[in-house]
């Protein structure tokens, strides 16, 4: 099975796409420009590559911090993603209950 990636900062995604190739999965994908994420979504498609299992966020990052919905939200995909490859979710909740 593969290790789930949760991207931020994604950029036009190449970085991702390396670790695809390395074997990790990416499940969700966070950038705030909509240029780099129409690059992004662009680069995929042209590859013939799904898009990631959680979809996209073209938002801020700070708004998992100020949106008690979209905290909650990430928190769910994150255990659901843990829960699949036995992943550290008491970290993972920790870090996003401190900024919820």
């Amino acid at each position: 099975m593969k290790v789930k990636l949760f991207s931020f900062f994604s950029g036009t995604g190449f970085l991702d796409l390396g670790f695809e190739t390395a074997g990790f999965s990416i499940s969700f994908v966070n950038e705030y420009l909509p240029a780099f994420l129409n690059a992004y979504k662009f680069s995929r498609q042209a590859l013939k590559l799904d898009g990631p299992e959680h979809g996209y966020y073209g938002g801020s990052i700070t708004d998992f911090a100020e949106n008690v919905t979209l905290a909650k939200k990430l928190r769910e995909l994150v255990e659901e993603s843990t829960r699949d490859t036995g992943g550290p979710t008491k970290n993972a909740n920790s870090c996003i209950e401190s900024r919820a």
